[in-house]
């Protein structure tokens, strides 16, 4: 997901049709510019070079969206491809959550994510946080950085982990403190892209892998 601002104004992408290293490239309305949708980057065209601010997302199911967000409203579009649902990660190490900072990427399997559904990383100097929820696919990162400290968490269940250096309790869904010293402090979210192992690896040839 991306913030589609580009020199102070709004536009508007769409398919262009093509594909680059077998991934679907974008076009802009306005410019016919063409975008790495994996990169947020334009390749071609008169804003080649520049680059979308990335914007954190999660990807999961409406089950937990709605629970979590019972006034929510959501853009029904008709459905392209019937067999998008929960069995595509019926194979995970297909799979990797992705992420960039400080202009290195990283990336964590899927596979490993079921088997360590909550890590502590630090990565280019930045310590995150990853977190996974299996049964509605939901991997998200969020900052371990809160103030001048560094936090380092365990789960307590699926849904709730502990910092191991005040013993608040936190929601793992949404990085919110609910109980302790902490208790209505938040984690900052840091973007992540879900992707086809063999697709991110291809676009981020040096990405390094964690968890292995």
């Amino acid at each position: 997901m991306y913030d589609r601002t580009i020199d102070g104004k709004p536009i508007n992408l769409r398919v262009s049709g093509k594909l680059w290293n077998r991934s679907l490239i974008m076009s802009d309305v306005e410019t016919n510019t063409e975008w790495s949708h994996l990169l947020g980057k334009a390749m071609a065209g008169p804003h080649k070079g520049k680059q979308l601010k990335a914007l954190s997302g999660v990807m999961t199911t409406w089950a937990q969206w709605k629970q979590q967000h019972p006034k929510t409203t959501v853009l029904d579009l008709s459905r392209t491809m019937k067999r998008y649902n929960s069995e595509v990660y019926r194979k995970p190490e297909r799979y990797v959550l992705g992420w960039t900072f400080a202009d290195e990427a990283h990336h964590v399997g899927y596979d490993t994510l079921a088997a360590k559904p909550l890590m502590n990383l630090t990565t280019s100097d930045f310590p995150v946080l990853v977190s996974y929820d299996k049964a509605s696919t939901a991997a998200r990162i969020f900052s371990r950085e809160l103030g001048d400290q560094v936090l380092t968490f365990e789960a307590i269940d699926g849904q709730t982990m502990r910092d191991k250096e005040t013993e608040s309790t936190w929601s793992r869904q949404t990085g919110e403190a609910t109980a302790g010293k902490l208790k209505g402090k938040a984690l900052k979210h840091h973007a992540g892209i879900p992707s086809y192992t063999r697709a991110w690896q291809m676009f981020h040839p040096e990405s390094k892998a964690h968890g292995q």
